[in-house]
């Protein structure tokens, strides 16, 4: 039986603040593009495309740019064995060599679907840095 562990929005807030400002301070990292991974990912990618908003302005830099893609790697009981991707909204098409890319997700369990994705973004062109 799997349990389900339902979190409230403020301790995604505050947890996605917290990884934000790790990423920047300890790794230097800031994405040129966040991709929210639709339906779970959009209010965590929200938050951290504000924290790099702030990063910027301050920065004096280009705006991170916030688009979205609906992927999914399950369906009835897990049973779905290909990940499937409905659509994006800036597509992989238009990245350049060099644009650092954040793909963000709220459920983690096999990792397919985001491992898909990067897959996809990497066969641009663009390497994969974990």
């Amino acid at each position: 039986m799997v349990i389900k562990e339902f979190i409230s929005c403020d301790m995604i807030r505050d947890s996605a603040l917290k990884l934000a400002h790790k990423m920047y301070k300890q790794d230097r990292f800031v994405p040129d593009i966040i991709y929210a991974s639709l339906r779970g990912g959009a209010y965590m990618a929200n938050v951290f495309s504000e924290y790099y908003k702030m990063v910027r302005i301050r920065e004096q830099g280009r705006p991170v740019f916030y688009a979205a893609v609906v992927a999914r790697s399950y369906g009835f009981l897990r049973s779905q064995t290909n990940v499937m991707v409905d659509g994006w909204t800036y597509s992989p098409e238009h990245l350049r060599t060099g644009d650092k890319i954040l793909l963000v997700d709220d459920i983690f369990d096999t990792g397919k679907t985001v491992n898909a994705l990067a897959q996809i973004i990497m066969q641009k062109g663009i390497p994969r840095e974990d």
